[in-house]
């Protein structure tokens, strides 16, 4: 074979080989945009949940502040939430020093402490 034409197609050969370079590097940046929109997705997600979470939790102290015998199930009412649901979020304003319970389950009260 002419050397002319082995170098046609070896320059061939490297021109196809960059384009196939090409198209996977391409590709790679579209599996890192489609990452980076998952997270800008799960980032929102997560703040309305945190939005969500806070007006429960303003909703709970509202009712608190209103009515300081307040049930569990009542709560459940008001908020739409689930038993466990109240819990957590009751269970985090204790934590946050925000509200506490004077006496016992039955015939105690709710004291709104924090702002």
């Amino acid at each position: 074979m002419p050397a002319r034409v082995e170098a046609t197609l070896l320059i061939e050969d490297l021109v196809k080989q960059q384009e196939g370079e090409t198209i996977q590097k391409s590709g790679l940046e579209t599996e890192s945009d489609q990452k980076s929109d998952q997270k800008t997705e799960s980032n929102q997600k997560s703040d309305q949940k945190t939005e969500s979470n806070q007006k429960s939790d303003q909703k709970i102290l509202e009712a608190i502040s209103k009515n300081s015998v307040i049930t569990i199930k009542e709560l459940q009412e008001l908020t739409g939430l689930s038993e466990s649901g109240v819990k957590k979020i009751i269970r985090n304003l204790r934590a946050d020093n925000q509200i506490r319970r004077v006496g016992p389950d039955k015939g105690g009260h709710w004291e709104i402490v924090g702002p």
